[in-house]
């Protein structure tokens, strides 16, 4: 067999579907097509009806799903998961790689990658992570430290990156924790300088207690705009000595956890799930990351989290 299989990557609109979907390319090493799908509103029925069709997929804007065919198709989330299994009704041969739950027969997949903290029964091709696959590598890190050390290099060490998530469809945050946040961080962060960034779902009220928060301290902020295609984001996680992020976004805490630096996670409970409260307390209970709430600036953590490369080895080493 080709030492470079041919390999589809599925992606759709879902941006931690695709950061899941081409980390897991990239790192694999071989050559990729990346295949965009948009759905009908089909796709909104249970993927035991839709099984291998194309009956969720709008054909007229997705890209082409026809031969030649792949031999190797790499999908992430629910929605995509037929798709994928009409490529293999296609092409038997195909080798499919699911990432989270397909909410169909398991066993239709070669290697379905579940988080730990995420349950299926009935599978006997799972392949358990900590954390999600991502598209933060070392060489990104090193092209981001090069292209924002005009804007962090200056800043005083030792440097605290602040990763804010937010609100999600489990509950808002409470005012008492955002205080903690922001207090816990001030405190480590007090002798360095602070890089903070907010995202999509932080929400407005809390930007003006961060301006609290730095005042009299070296210190970058970056409010989250849709409309700004350029953030930060890498050049925080390149420069930083230290990173503090919040528990409720799996995907910033796992890219943290990949930098090899100290990581502080602080989990704010009204909009955590139980499974994000289950990720946190395994990632510190496997020394990846530490509770904000009991501050040790001179922790390390004991590996580095690259889910992305740990699948691809799984990968290369069962297909065949």
């Amino acid at each position: 067999m080709s030492s470079e299989p041919h390999v589809w990557a599925l992606t759709d609109d879902r941006a931690g579907n695709v950061s899941q979907v081409i980390g897991v390319a990239d790192s694999l090493g071989w050559p990729y097509e990346l295949k965009h799908i948009r759905y009908t509103p089909y796709i909104r029925l249970p993927n035991l009806l839709l099984g291998s069709s194309l009956l969720g997929i709008c054909q007229k804007t997705s890209d082409s799903l026809a031969p030649p065919w792949p031999d190797i198709v790499i999908a992430a989330g629910r929605r995509s998961a037929s798709a994928a299994l009409y490529i293999r009704k296609k092409n038997p041969k195909t080798f499919l790689v699911h990432m989270m739950s397909p909410d169909t027969r398991p066993n239709e997949f070669d290697i379905i990658a579940l988080p730990s903290h995420d349950t299926v029964a009935g599978a006997s091709n799972l392949v358990r992570t900590l954390g999600a696959p991502h598209l933060v590598t070392e060489e990104r890190l090193k092209q981001a430290r090069d292209y924002w050390a005009g804007t962090f290099g200056g800043l005083k060490h030792p440097k605290t990156a602040l990763l804010i998530g937010g609100n999600t469809s489990h509950g808002k945050w409470r005012e008492e924790e955002i205080n903690t946040l922001l207090r816990h961080t001030r405190s480590l962060a007090d002798k360095g300088s602070l890089m903070v960034t907010t995202s999509r779902r932080t929400p407005s009220h809390i930007v003006p207690r961060i301006h609290d928060m730095l005042a009299g301290m070296s210190h970058y902020l970056y409010v989250y705009d849709e409309q700004h295609k350029e953030t930060p984001y890498l050049g925080m996680l390149a420069h930083a000595d230290r990173i503090v992020v919040t528990g409720e976004s799996i995907s910033m805490c796992s890219e943290a956890c990949f930098t090899g630096k100290p990581v502080f996670v602080y989990s704010p409970t009204h909009a955590m799930s139980d499974k994000h409260k289950r990720f946190v307390e395994l990632l510190i209970g496997q020394g990846f990351a530490w509770p904000l709430e009991d501050p040790r600036p001179d922790w390390q953590p004991v590996n580095i989290l690259n889910e992305a490369g740990r699948l691809a080895t799984v990968i290369r080493e069962r297909y065949q």
